[in-house]
Parts: C-alpha cells; structure tokens; sequence
C-alpha cells in the first residue's frame, strides 16, 4: 500500500473472529467508511462480506472488490468466485515438524543464522473474480 502511496488506516481495520458473521458485521462498518476494496484474513470471512454486500444490492467484482485468505472450498463457490491466497497447508505442516524434531535433538540450534525463528513459506494467489479494477 505504501508503494502504490495509500498510507495505513487504523480506522480501516476491523477486529472480530475468523467467521462468516464477523465478515458480515465488519462489511456493515466499512460500507458507512466509503471503502472500494476489502481483504479478509479468510475466506470465511469473505463469504460475510458477499452475504452483506448482496443484502445492500452491491455487487463483488464490479462493485467492490474483496480477497480473502486461504482458499478455502468456499471461495470457489461464491459467486463471483473470491479471489484469495493459496496456503501450502502440507509444506507448513511438514516445515514446522520438522523444525520441531530438530529443535528436540539439537537444541542449541533453536535459532536461525539471523536471530530469528520464523520459517517463511511462500503462498500463492489464486486470481478469480472478486477483483475489481476501480
């Protein structure tokens, strides 16, 4: 956002739970903000926002555009089709048993060479039509 000159909006953000209603009450707040474009921390939360958005008559994809967050099965049945981020599920499962496994048998190597003990494992977007160009 900073790229493309948005600054950050903590009025902006809108705190609930990772379900279909907080996406649903969180939609309801950020129409009244004038908002074009809303990205869910998952797709069930996407799947509240289209159920506010078709009660207020506002079409996904044309009107307004909404990404969710992990691509979960129902993102490919809403209509349009939410576009999202694919997590490698399997990778991160196997990634963190592994870094498990070798944090119990070497124990000084809990840490990686730069302090950290992040593990980053690239997602993927999945491009369908819930994304508007404005």
């Amino acid at each position: 956002m900073f790229e493309a000159g948005i600054l950050f909006d903590p009025g902006l953000v809108i705190y609930g739970e990772w379900n279909k209603e907080s996406g649903y009450q969180g939609m309801k707040d950020l129409k009244e903000k004038g908002v074009t474009a809303v990205f869910c921390m998952s797709d069930a939360i996407a799947a509240g926002t289209y159920q506010y958005l078709f009660e207020a008559g506002i079409k996904p994809g044309e009107d307004i555009s909404i990404m969710g967050f992990d691509n979960q099965e129902i993102a490919s049945l809403l209509t349009p089709a939410v576009t999202t981020m694919a997590l490698p599920l399997e990778k991160i499962g196997h990634d963190a048993a592994a870094k498990l496994i070798e944090m119990i048998e070497e124990p000084e190597q809990r840490e990686m060479e730069d302090g950290t003990t992040d593990i980053r494992i690239p997602s993927m977007l999945i491009e369908r039509n819930s994304v508007a160009s404005l």
